[in-house]
């Protein structure tokens, strides 16, 4: 691989796939500064090897009682090998870099969710680094 390349993988599309959010209504109405997150990747490539499929997921609330809601969310990101140009394969790719795109959006959700559900301080995760994360906790699987 290149370095000094860009790695010829295309960006096709990020969708929600997975939302489930229950409000607990006798639980406080603000929202913790410190929050667990539990998350997960699990990468799925095509039978060609061209197209990279990552589920990226957050569950929140689940083992905490304090918090408001339990939320779990995934959403998917669909990526394509450029033939023209590939300088990584997509195996390599989908040990950070999709998740490391994908954490945006899910971020992004979860703030606009909690915000529209009510809360007067929506949660807003902060930045991580999620190449790390997954690096230590080996959270990223992929299914071949």
């Amino acid at each position: 691989m290149d370095k000094e390349r860009e790695p010829g993988i295309f960006f096709e599309k990020v969708v929600l796939k997975k939302c489930l959010f229950e409000i607990r209504p006798a639980k406080q109405s603000e929202i913790k500064k410190q929050v667990k997150m539990d998350f997960k990747v699990d990468n799925r490539l095509n039978d060609k090897k061209n197209v990279l499929f990552t589920d990226f997921s957050v569950v929140i609330g689940k083992e905490d009682e304090e918090m408001p809601f339990v939320l779990d969310v995934v959403v998917t990101g669909m990526f394509k090998k450029d033939d023209k140009n590939e300088n990584m394969d997509l195996d390599t790719f989908s040990k950070g870099n999709a998740a490391v795109i994908l954490f945006p959006y899910l971020r992004e959700f979860i703030s606009n969710l909690t915000l529209r559900a009510g809360f007067s301080n929506p949660l807003v995760l902060p930045p991580m680094n999620i190449a790390k994360l997954m690096k230590e906790k080996r959270i990223a699987k992929t299914k071949k």
